[in-house]
């Protein structure tokens, strides 16, 4: 029972993340990537394998930010090696969000070393 529950709200949290520009501010997004952390035990959920084939490149690249950090801790590196490109154009793009990518860039190099 209490894996379904959690299952549900991992979707959820998903929607919060990846939703359109007017479904949830900023705050509440970087909130629900700290649930989804909590929640997931380690596990990258498998809505971010599964949806779009795992391809980070059909995101909108501006909710990329909220949970890339989350999944670059999570044990899923054929997922983020899969997205390389698309991880590099977010690191070099010109946009604010400083703080999130140089967690993310840290996770990453930790993972691959």
């Amino acid at each position: 029972k209490i894996c379904e529950v959690t299952h549900r709200v991992l979707q959820e949290l998903f929607a919060l993340l990846v939703g359109g520009d007017g479904f949830a501010p900023p705050r509440i997004r970087l909130l629900s990537a700290a649930l989804v952390r909590e929640l997931s035990a380690g596990e990258t959920p498998y809505f971010f394998r599964d949806n779009f084939g795992g391809n980070f490149a059909h995101y909108d690249a501006h909710k990329v930010k909220y949970f890339l950090p989350v999944l670059s801790e999570l044990s899923n590196s054929k997922l983020l090696i899969q997205n390389i490109s698309n991880l590099v154009k977010w690191f070099v793009a010109d946009e604010g969000h400083l703080g999130l990518r140089t967690t993310a860039l840290s996770n990453l190099i930790a993972l691959v070393q």
